[in-house]
């Protein structure tokens, strides 16, 4: 039996290195690391080559290169991830994107704190929409989310919009291979997949704004159990 074990791009199996403490406790930090153990950690991620952890009193933390951890959640209410379920992440070429149940959270490279994606509500509160979700994922130059308030949609921002604070009331689809709820929304190989409690649905990005996403495949398996899906290169 192979325990430990990494396969490399040859086909050969190696020793997978020793797992040792990844935060180190001498460097200077501006939370310390013995406040951070009282905190469980609930969701992590990696962007940019560097670790994001976020900690059940919604705190979200960063461990840059020189191992050194700083909180982005210093700034009172708002810069909490919003909400109650497990995090999940997403990132663009420009932020880091944290869904927690509630309003979407961002961080941008340089900022001291995360904040909320959007204002609450919009100023234009009658042609677009503030996003709550679980789930969120970046594919296509858009943001696509699962509707927690409709949970048989998932919803996507505005073309164009590079910051990803406009959702246009009609920017939203319904999985409608079976008459369940959209528990998770991931992208894979430039294709969205949407998870149901029964169903998975498979969707190609084309160039029609208003409606950029076309069915290609369905298959009738579920998945309720959202935070148990990985990604396996073109695969789940």
């Amino acid at each position: 039996a192979v325990v430990n074990f990494l396969t490399t791009p040859g086909g050969e199996n190696r020793l997978r290195p020793g797992r040792a403490e990844f935060i180190d406790t001498t460097a200077t930090s501006a939370t310390s690391v013995v406040s951070l153990s009282a905190n469980p950690i609930i969701a992590a991620t990696v962007f940019r080559g560097e670790v994001f952890m976020v900690g059940d009193d919604r705190t979200l933390y960063r461990i840059d290169g020189m191992k050194r951890m700083t909180s982005l959640s210093s700034g009172g209410t708002t810069t909490l991830i919003d909400g109650s379920a497990v995090p999940t992440f997403a990132e663009d070429s420009q932020r880091l994107v944290i869904a927690g149940g509630g309003v979407l959270q961002t961080w941008v490279p340089g900022e001291v704190n995360s904040k909320r994606l959007v204002t609450d509500p919009p100023s234009d509160t009658v042609n677009y929409d503030v996003p709550r979700a679980t789930h969120v994922c970046s594919i296509g130059l858009y943001l696509v989310i699962n509707d927690i308030r409709d949970k048989h949609r998932f919803q996507w921002s505005k073309i164009g919009d590079g910051v990803h604070t406009l959702y246009p009331m009609l920017a939203y689809n319904t999985a409608d291979a079976k008459p369940d709820e959209v528990t998770a929304v991931r992208e894979n190989g430039r294709e969205l997949f949407v998870f149901g409690q029964r169903s998975v649905q498979v969707y190609n990005v084309i160039g029609d704004p208003t409606l950029p996403f076309v069915v290609a495949s369905n298959l009738s398996v579920g998945c309720t159990a959202t935070q148990s899906i990985i990604e396996t290169d073109t695969a789940f």
